[in-house]
């Protein structure tokens, strides 16, 4: 019975419908079962979100994501030149974006070395 339930998750899991589930509950209760953690001293947490986009004057409405890639290639060249020693992203670049030269930017910085 086990081994049935557990195949049977893995196969709702892999369809749309049991993605979103995971990513729309199933993250969301393990983040509040856990609590807020701290992050330790020298690292820098920058959120892609609704406060953010209304600082950088960017639309919140109907959706404000995704933003212009160029912003992401601008972020990435200030943190470099503000001495950052690692920069990670947790984004997916998984189809191009509406302005060529925006992922041009965004290629251009990801593969250039830290100044």
């Amino acid at each position: 019975m086990g081994i049935i339930v557990g195949l049977l998750g893995i196969l709702v899991y892999l369809t749309p419908q049991g993605w979103l589930l995971e990513e729309e509950y199933g993250l969301y209760w393990l983040f509040h079962l856990r609590g807020a953690t701290t992050p330790p001293g020298e690292v820098i947490v920058i959120a892609a979100d609704r406060p953010s986009a209304i600082q950088m004057d960017l639309p919140v409405s109907p959706r404000f994501w995704p933003w212009p890639r160029d912003y992401h290639a601008r972020l990435i060249q200030h943190l470099a030149q503000a001495g950052a020693a690692i920069i990670v992203l947790d984004l997916i670049f998984d189809s191009p974006g509406p302005e060529p030269e925006h992922d041009r930017a965004l290629s251009k910085r990801l593969k250039k070395p830290a100044m």
